[in-house]
């Protein structure tokens, strides 16, 4: 049985992983790209990408995702924008996995997204120390909630209904280690 649950843990991954990667080049292929920016597709398949196959999974997939967009499309830029997303959705897949069994899918996903955000300023404010590039509060806290703040509402609208969906019907199952 074990086996069978990685089997389709790895492949729903992988089904995530690459629409997770394409799904910001849909936007910018019909001229959306401003709602790209705004909505933040990516953040939606590593959110669900944690609550579907587990936090290791999840962080993975998180992780990969912005690298794999940057090195393949320019976009978004691999230093210092995907390495940063990187690891704030590195947060956001391992945390919905890590949580998704212990507390309620709502809390877990604004505890994935607020610990994601932070991990982003850390990296960032880290990388701006070691190569000289300025980075600031007050811009973090621009990108992350002034002008971010439809990102964040449309996570919850998408990824809650989506794992509601999901819980209701049983079609993946929250109590299961992985």
């Amino acid at each position: 049985m074990k086996s069978v649950v990685f089997k389709k843990q790895a492949a729903l991954f992988c089904v995530i992983f690459v629409c997770g990667v394409l799904a910001p080049r849909l936007f910018y292929l019909f001229g959306a790209g401003d709602y790209c920016a705004a909505l933040s597709p990516m953040h939606i398949f590593a959110l669900t990408c944690g609550f579907v196959c587990g936090r290791r999974y999840g962080g993975v997939c998180g992780f990969l995702m912005p690298v794999a967009a940057g090195a393949l499309f320019g976009a978004p830029a691999v230093y210092p924008t995907a390495v940063a997303m990187g690891f704030e959705m590195l947060a956001y897949g391992y945390l919905t996995g890590l949580l998704r069994s212990k507390i309620h899918f709502a809390a877990a996903l604004a505890a994935a997204m607020a610990g994601g955000r932070l991990l982003y300023l850390a990296v960032r404010l880290l990388l701006g120390a070691m190569y000289g590039v300025a980075y600031s509060l007050t811009e973090w806290f621009g990108e992350m909630f002034l002008t971010g703040w439809p990102s964040i509402v449309c996570s919850f609208a998408v990824v809650g209904t989506l794992i509601f969906a999901l819980k209701k019907t049983g079609i993946v199952r929250f109590d299961e280690n992985d």
